[in-house]
């Protein structure tokens, strides 16, 4: 899909109310940063962010895309403190049997770490 029309189509989805203002406002965020425009991707990540009933994992996964986007702008103190939230969110999420401590942290940790890296 063209990544014009995903952005449409996010926001869209966004407006209407068809989908969860933070899923959505992640969406649009994905498809302004495919889009090589990070500064909007940053505003629509904090806006994600803003939703107080994200799952541990989600907020850590929003916050750290929000990380890349700020690494794409120069903001690296910004990337760092995203980071750190990030790790933080899932250091201190409740432990399901199935949830949280096992595939979901290791995509975590493996998207810390490359943002990480770049830092």
């Amino acid at each position: 899909m063209d990544r014009g029309v995903a952005l449409a189509r996010a926001e869209s989805e966004v407006a209407s109310g068809r989908v969860v203002a933070a899923d959505g406002w992640r969406r649009v965020g994905d498809a302004w940063l495919g889009a090589g425009q990070a500064r909007p991707a940053v505003g629509a990540y904090t806006r994600a962010l803003a939703a107080t009933d994200l799952e541990p994992v989600v907020r850590a996964e929003v916050l750290v895309t929000r990380a890349q986007a700020q690494l794409a702008l120069g903001h690296l103190g910004a990337a760092e403190d995203d980071v750190a939230a990030a790790v933080a969110t899932v250091a201190g999420a409740p432990r399901s049997e199935d949830g949280l401590a096992g595939a979901d942290l290791a995509r975590v940790r493996a998207q810390v770490l490359a943002v990480d890296e770049a830092l």
